[in-house]
C-alpha cells in the first residue's frame, strides 16, 4: 500500500496544463486523503491516513489484580484481522489480506509463521469455527463487494458447500451442543 501526491502546473482561467506532473510525495504505508490547495496556490494540506490492524495477545487474570498486558502475536504488516480460537484454544483463525485477496489463516501460538487455510482466486473473510470443526466463511469474488456467500468447510481440509447468498452476519457457539446462527 502506497500512495503517492502528484502536482500538475495548470492556467486557472482554463485549467490548460502548463507543466510535467511531479510527485509530491510518497508514504509507503500510508494513504495520502483530502488534498486541498491554499486560496494563493502556495501550500497544500492532506490527511496522512495509516491504518494498523495488527494482532495482539495476553494472558487475562481472572482474579482482576494484574493489567491487561498484551503482546504483538502476527509481526509481519499485511492487513491482518482475528476472528476466532480453534476450540482447544492453541491457535488462532484470521483473514488477511496478501497479494491483492483476502484468504483465511491459521497460526499456532507456539508458532511465528501462520498456515493457509482457505485461499484462491476470490476473497474468503471471516472465519469462525462451529462446534461440530466446520470452519464457516464468506467468500466473494475479488472485484465484488456485494455477491457474498456464506461457506462451509471442514477444519482441516475437505469440500466446501454453499449454505446461503446474501448479506448476512454470523455467529457460533462455543459448546459441543450449539449451532451457528
Amino acid at each position: 500500500r502506497e500512495s503517492d501526491l502528484w502536482a500538475i502546473g495548470a492556467e486557472p482561467a482554463s485549467g490548460k496544463r502548463t507543466s510535467d506532473a511531479r510527485r509530491l510525495a510518497g508514504w509507503k504505508n500510508f494513504a495520502a486523503m483530502d488534498p486541498q490547495a491554499s486560496a494563493d496556490g502556495k501550500r497544500l494540506i492532506a490527511t496522512k491516513l495509516r491504518i494498523e490492524t495488527g494482532i495482539y495477545i495476553g494472558d487475562l487474570n481472572a482474579a482482576g489484580n494484574k493489567p491487561f498486558t498484551p503482546r504483538r502475536f502476527i509481526l509481519d504488516d499485511w492487513y491482518n484481522w482475528v476472528t476466532d480460537w480453534t476450540k482447544d484454544s492453541k491457535a488462532i483463525l484470521f483473514t488477511s489480506q496478501r497479494n491483492g485477496r483476502w484468504a483465511i489463516y491459521e497460526q499456532n501460538l507456539d508458532s511465528h509463521s501462520p498456515e493457509t487455510l482457505i485461499a484462491g482466486p476470490e476473497s474468503y473473510l471471516d472465519p469462525k469455527l462451529s462446534a461440530q470443526g466446520n470452519v464457516l466463511y464468506t467468500a466473494r469474488p475479488a472485484s465484488s463487494k456485494t455477491d457474498y456467500r456464506l461457506m462451509s468447510t471442514p477444519e482441516h481440509g475437505g469440500a466446501r458447500t454453499t449454505l446461503m447468498t446474501g448479506f448476512y452476519t454470523y455467529a457460533c457457539g462455543t459448546s459441543p451442543s450449539s449451532s451457528c446462527v
